[in-house]
């Protein structure tokens, strides 16, 4: 099975304010970016087909968090980058219940690292392209997300 998350909104009429809104449930950051009227957000797709290998699409300024992982404090959790080119991306996790980022900056084409659990609870998966062009990129999970993606 192969689970694709496309979002995108279009927005008209919004000011030239840059707004980021980002939310502990399930539903995905919503980011609004650009100075013009009519200003389209597009954050990009996720694909799976285990829960631990996923290839994640991203339009350039953009941050989503997702999924849903149970940890206790100290466990560890590796992630492995592999991205299309060498930009800067942010990745981490992000505890649902205080919305605290845990995350490293990837600006290279590969990377892993280890994140050590702070506390007992739920996170999120949490990713941002820093750059200004749009990236695609392969995250390696050590552990599966269960469940839905978004």
């Amino acid at each position: 099975m192969s689970v694709v998350v496309a979002l995108g909104i279009t927005l008209v009429g919004c000011s030239n304010k840059v707004t980021e809104r980002v939310q502990g449930s399930s539903s995905p950051v919503i980011q609004e970016n650009g100075t013009s009227e009519a200003a389209s957000i597009q954050v990009g797709t996720i694909d799976t087909k285990d829960g631990k290998n996923l290839k994640i699409s991203m339009a350039g300024g953009t941050k989503n968090n997702f999924g849903e992982l149970s940890f206790h404090k100290g466990e560890t959790f590796t992630i492995s980058v592999e991205s299309e080119y060498q930009g800067e991306l942010e990745i981490g996790i992000m505890s649902i219940t205080t919305e605290q980022v845990f995350s490293d900056i990837v600006s290279v084409e590969k990377g892993e690292f280890i994140i050590t659990i702070p506390e007992d609870g739920d996170y999120r998966i949490y990713v941002g392209n820093k750059d200004v062009k749009a990236t695609t990129f392969h995250l390696k999970l050590s552990k599966a997300i269960e469940g839905p993606i978004v």
